[in-house]
């Protein structure tokens, strides 16, 4: 048994507390640290398990344990995506992780110990050289006591899970707060400049997570599913790196000389156990290795280094260099305009057919990005985009189409925040003119900003009745 680390209000320990749909949110969010077993009384499995966990309740101060039905509280089970029995979550400041270890005491007793003791402990600058050689990544935080520092340093540690913090304290009178990341395997520290803080900034808070994720990565990491989950959350490029046997010396060094260039705006990821499928998906043909892909920092866009190429320091360089320097364009899909396959009026275009779709001159193009996977997008083009294009279909300076926003098609570039989203590229003039739609659109207002381009348009305005439940609302 571990110590008690938190005082959980308004919760009896020594029990585990059965949960019903109308109190589980409200029992999550109260309780900082909440072990739930969801369960079905059929299964044998989870039998087995239900005298460990009632012992584990019992010797157990800091952890707040439950369990859900999932027989009679289907609803429940469903919005967690329970897919079989037992399952267990331990909830943290209601942020769910899985516990997939052995269902036995002592093997959830080590994942609790893992995940909830508290990972902030208090030393001197006398500590810091000892607990180097201990051979571990970790963070040192200096900082004074000053309670709103105390809530920056609290949210970053709840953040990353994976390292053990130390807390220095200073006679600083200032509100600052320097983070010291030691990367054990390069045996190397790197410290963020003092941060004033003035109040809780939640994009400060996320660069400094970024930065101490960034720099505790293995030299050459190979990717698990917890460093793939890592790697998601990286603000950069990330460079992958496909083979089939080992890492040469060769490619080492070429790596580490890779590292020190790009390091702080590319990420290396190395993956060995290949699946065709993976490489696949990197637009290689999964047959030749070693092969390279790199990621945007948007993780939709991806470019692709020639596998025919020979894979040097300088050919990678050259690869890397021009796509930072937005001189090579991501892989884009390539096929035929056509109109859709029920055949209505709507087009759907690839990001590679972007330029064939707008190039033509003495026209007026409208592209909306949508994707197929909204139900409000698939609405807003069944109903109001389908309506205006039957109505323009005869439109001889008018073309309209829409492309899959959720796709790896369209390009960093658009950097769209939102979808639906809708362009002009008026070609009348000289030059083309992009013209983006900022409001939300709906058939009315639709139909008044294509006035603007469209001058037969505006007499058709009032053709098209403006339909009740037609409004469309962006997603994220």
């Amino acid at each position: 048994m571990f110590l008690v680390l938190l005082c959980l209000l308004g919760v009896g320990y020594g029990e585990v507390h059965p949960l019903k749909k109308e109190e589980y949110s409200k029992f999550i969010d109260k309780n900082k640290f909440v072990l739930v077993k969801y369960f079905a009384p059929w299964c044998a499995h989870c039998k087995a398990l239900a005298p460990i966990f009632e012992e584990l309740s019992n010797i157990t101060d800091n952890v707040a344990f439950a369990s859900v039905d999932c027989d009679d509280q289907k609803e429940v089970c469903l919005g967690e995506k329970i897919q079989g029995y037992p399952t267990i979550f331990l909830f943290r400041n209601g942020k769910r992780k899985p516990f997939e270890g052995e269902r036995s005491l002592t093997g959830i007793q080590s994942f609790l110990k893992a995940n909830v003791e508290r990972r902030l402990q208090n030393v001197t600058e006398s500590d810091v050289i000892r607990i180097k050689e201990e051979h571990k990544n970790c963070v040192f935080i200096r900082f004074n006591k000053d309670p709103l520092i105390n809530e920056v340093v609290e949210i970053v540690t709840d953040m990353v899970e994976f390292l053990k913090f130390y807390t220095i304290f200073n006679d600083d009178t200032t509100k600052k707060v320097s983070f010291e990341v030691y990367n054990v395997e390069r045996n190397t520290s790197y410290t963020t400049e003092s941060v004033m803080v003035e109040e809780v900034s939640r994009k400060e808070v996320q660069r400094i997570v970024d930065f101490i994720n960034l720099r505790t990565f293995p030299i050459f990491p190979i990717i698990d599913f917890p460093l793939f989950e890592r790697v998601q959350d990286l603000p950069v490029y990330s460079l992958w790196f496909f083979y089939n046997s080992t890492l040469t010396q060769d490619q080492i060094s070429m790596f580490k000389s890779l590292k020190g260039k790009y390091e702080d705006i590319l990420f290396f990821a190395f993956n060995n156990k290949i699946s065709e499928q993976q490489v696949i998906h990197m637009h290689h043909s999964g047959s030749l290795f070693p092969v390279i892909s790199l990621l945007h920092p948007n993780k939709r866009n991806i470019y692709v280094f020639d596998e025919k190429r020979e894979i040097s320091l300088t050919s990678i360089s050259h690869f890397l260099d021009n796509v930072l320097n937005n001189k090579t364009k991501p892989f884009l899909a390539v096929s035929n305009l056509t109109k859709d396959d029920e055949g209505k009026n709507l087009r759907r275009i690839t990001g590679n057919e972007f330029e064939d779709f707008i190039t033509p001159k003495r026209k007026v193009h409208l592209l909306i990005f949508c994707a197929k996977r909204s139900e409000n997008c698939q609405r807003f083009l069944n109903n109001v985009f389908e309506k205006i294009a039957n109505l323009t279909k005869n439109f001889k300076y008018f073309e309209m189409a829409w492309i899959d926003a959720s796709t790896d098609d369209v390009g960093p570039e658009w950097d769209l925040e939102s979808i639906p989203r809708l362009f002009i590229f008026d070609g009348t003039k000289d030059e083309i003119k992009k013209v983006m739609m900022k409001d939300l659109p709906n058939e009315q207002n639709l139909m008044e900003f294509l006035g603007h381009f469209v001058p037969e348009l505006e007499n058709k305005n009032n053709d098209l009745e403006k339909e009740n439940g037609n409004d469309i609302k962006t997603e994220l």
